[in-house]
C-alpha cells in the first residue's frame, strides 16, 4: 500500500492553475481519452490513496472478471466522471475485480484492451497496491457500485456497508437494502449483457464524448457481442441487447478498425477463438479464468463455480500442477488441493459435453457433505427449475472412459469410476446446453439453502386453514366443536404419519440413488500408482 508520509501530491498541466478547489482529479478529469484517462489515473492512486478529504467510489464487476464486467466498470466510471464536477471532491475509479497476474489468462480481454489503445498495465486490478479498498471502507472514505453482479463475493463481504449502487443483469439477490436507493439499483434478469443497461445510461444522457469514443464502443460492443454471441443466442439476446448494439454500430460502424475483421461476425468469431484458445494453460489456470464465489446457506462455508468452454477430454490434454499430465486422477488432486487452499467447502466446475445438446457439470466435495449433497442435487436437476426463463434439467452421468463404450439404461443412476480414498470425492452431472452459469449458480444456492429439491409430502398448514376447524368467538362456534373434533384429532396424526413416510423415502433415496463419486487420491497414493 502507498506510505502517505512519502506522497506529495502536485499536479502538472493547466488545469493547475483552475479557479476554485483543486482535487488529485483535476488533471484527469479534462481528458476527453479512456485510454489517457486510465493511465493517468493509475498514476494518481498513491495520492488518492493518502488524500484524507476525498472519497473513492469504487466501480467493481465480478470476480470472474469476463469483458463485461471489465468494460462495464469502465463504461460506468467514464459516464459517472463525465457527468460529476471538476472540484467534486469524489474520484470514480473503475475497478477489475481479478489480481493483476491473472490478467494473461483473459486472452480474448488483452486482445481488445490492445485494439483500443488501451495498456493492460493501465487497468486497476483489486490487489493493486496503492488502492487499498478495506483502508478505505475502516476510514468512511469509500462507495462501491457494483457493476454485472449484485451481491459481493463472501470473500469481500467486509466492503458491504459501502454497497450505494448495482447495475446488473443476473437474480436478484436482495441485497444491501438499507444502503442502495431504489433508484439506484438496476437489476434487470434477464438481459445478455450489463453493458447493454450502462449503454441504455449513455444514450439516455446523451454522453456525446464518450458515445464517440472508439475504445469505450469498441469495449462495449465486444463485450456485448461475447455475451450473446453476436446476437445468435435466443436464451440470452433480448430486444434491448439489439437495440444497444444497433445504436453503437450507429456511432461506430467497425470500432476493431477496418484490418482483417470486415464485419462484426468475423470480429465474434476472433475473440470466441481467443476465449477458447487454452494453449500453454494448465488445467487449474483454466479453473480459475472465470471463477465464481458463492456462500452455502447463511453459514460462513464457500463454494465456487468455474465455467470453461472445453471439454473434460480437451482438459485431460492439459498439464496439471508440476508439469505433469493431466489423468483424471491427477486433474481432481490438483481441484482438492485448490479447494484446500481456499478452505472450500466445494467446487463445481461448468464445461461443454461431446454431445452438442448439452453441458457438463464436475462437483467435488468435502466426502461427509456428498452423502447428502449427491441425492439433492440429482432430485433437484430432475425438477427442472427455471432461472431467467431458462430451464435448468439434468442427471447424473458416468466418467468419461476411452478404452470402453458407456452404457446408460434410462431411468437408472449410473455407477461411478472409483479412485483412491480420500477427503474429497468428486462426480460428474449432464444438463441442458442452453443453460449457463446465471442458472447453475442460483440454482446451487437454492439446492444449499435447502430451497430444492422440493418437497413433495404434504404441505405445511397455515394457522389461518386450521382457525375455521374450531370457531370460539361465537355461540355458532361452540355448537360445532362436536363435529370438528375429530378434524382437530385427525389431522395432526395424518400429518405426523406423512412426515414419517416422507422422511423414511428420503432415507431410502440416498441409499439407493446410486450416486458414487470417485474419490480424489494423496499425493502417497498417486505416487504408489506410478
Amino acid at each position: 500500500m502507498a506510505n502517505c508520509r512519502h506522497v506529495i501530491l502536485f499536479l502538472v498541466g493547466p488545469w493547475t492553475f483552475l479557479s476554485g478547489p483543486v482535487t488529485a482529479d483535476s488533471s484527469i478529469k479534462k481528458t476527453h481519452s479512456i485510454a489517457q484517462w486510465l493511465r493517468q489515473l493509475k498514476v494518481s492512486l498513491p495520492s488518492i490513496q493518502c488524500n484524507a478529504s476525498l472519497t473513492v467510489h469504487a466501480v467493481m464487476g465480478n470476480e470472474a472478471g469476463d469483458l463485461d464486467s471489465l468494460a462495464s466498470a469502465i463504461a460506468y466510471a467514464s459516464l459517472q466522471r463525465h457527468m460529476s464536477s471538476v472540484v467534486e471532491s469524489t474520484i470514480w475509479v473503475p475497478v477489475y475485480n481479478v489480481p493483476h497476474a491473472e490478467l494473461h489468462l483473459r486472452r480474448d480481454i488483452v486482445e481488445v484492451l490492445r485494439l483500443a489503445g488501451i495498456v493492460a498495465n493501465s487497468i486497476i486490478c483489486i490487489d493493486n497496491p496503492n488502492l487499498n479498498l478495506l483502508s478505505l471502507n475502516a476510514k468512511h472514505r469509500l462507495r462501491l457500485t457494483l457493476v454485472d453482479h449484485n451481491a459481493l463475493s463472501p470473500r469481500q463481504d467486509a466492503l458491504a456497508s459501502s454497497v450505494v449502487g448495482i447495475v446488473d443483469h443476473h437474480r436478484d439477490a436482495g441485497m444491501y437494502q438499507g444502503s442502495v436507493a431504489n433508484a439506484s439499483r438496476v437489476v434487470v434478469f434477464p438481459v445478455g449483457s450489463c453493458c447493454t443497461l450502462i449503454s441504455e445510461f449513455l444514450f439516455k444522457v446523451n454522453a456525446s464524448a464518450l458515445l464517440h469514443d472508439r475504445s469505450l464502443s469498441l469495449l462495449i460492443v465486444s463485450a456485448i457481442e461475447l455475451d450473446t454471441k453476436n446476437l445468435d443466442d435466443s436464451s440470452r439476446t433480448t430486444p434491448r441487447d439489439r437495440s444497444a448494439l444497433s445504436r453503437w454500430w450507429h456511432h461506430h460502424v467497425r470500432p476493431w478498425g477496418s484490418g482483417i475483421w470486415p464485419d462484426s461476425d468475423s470480429w465474434y468469431r476472433h475473440l470466441k477463438s481467443l476465449r477458447q484458445d487454452l494453449s500453454g494453460f494448465s488445467f487449474m489456470d483454466v479453473m480459475r479464468k472465470d471463477l465464481k464465489f458463492a456462500r452455502i446457506g447463511n453459514g460462513s462455508a464457500l463454494f465456487a463455480v468455474a465455467s470453461t468452454k472445453a471439454t473434460w477430454e480437451d482438459l485431460s490434454k492439459l498439464q496439471c500442477f508440476n508439469s505433469r499430465p493431466c489423468q483424471q486422477s491427477t486433474m481432481l488432486q490438483d481441484l482438492a488441493a485448490f479447494m484446500a487452499d481456499q478452505q472450500l467447502s466445494a467446487f463445481f466446475a461448468l464445461m461443454h459435453a461431446n454431445q452438442s445438446s448439452t453441458k457438463r457439470l464436475l462437483a467435488s466435495t468435502l466426502r461427509k457433505r456428498a452423502r447428502t449433497l449427491g441425492p439433492r442435487l440429482v432430485k433437484a436437476l430432475a425438477e427442472g427449475v427455471s432461472y431467467g426463463g431458462i430451464k435448468l434439467l439434468g442427471t447424473a452421468v458416468p466418467w468419461h472412459r476411452p478404452r470402453r463404450q458407456q452404457q446408460r439404461q434410462p431411468g437408472h443412476p449410473p455407477s461411478w469410476e472409483k479412485v483412491h480414498n480420500s477427503s474429497f470425492v468428486a462426480t460428474m452431472f449432464e444438463f441442458n446446453r442452453d443453460a449457463g452459469r446465471k442458472q447453475v449458480l442460483p440454482f446451487l444456492e437454492d439446492v444449499f439453502a435447502a430451497n430444492l429439491p422440493r418437497e413433495q409430502g404434504m404441505p405445511l398448514m397455515q394457522a389461518e386453514a386450521l382457525a375455521p376447524a374450531m370457531p370460539t368467538t361465537s355461540l355458532v362456534g361452540v355448537s360445532h366443536v362436536g363435529a370438528g373434533w375429530l378434524q382437530m384429532f385427525f389431522l395432526p396424526v395424518f400429518f405426523a404419519m406423512s412426515l414419517i413416510v416422507m422422511l423414511a423415502g428420503r432415507m431410502m433415496s440416498c441409499h439407493s440413488s446410486g450416486m458414487n463419486y470417485a474419490a480424489v487420491p494423496t499425493d502417497a497414493e498417486l505416487q504408489g500408482m506410478q
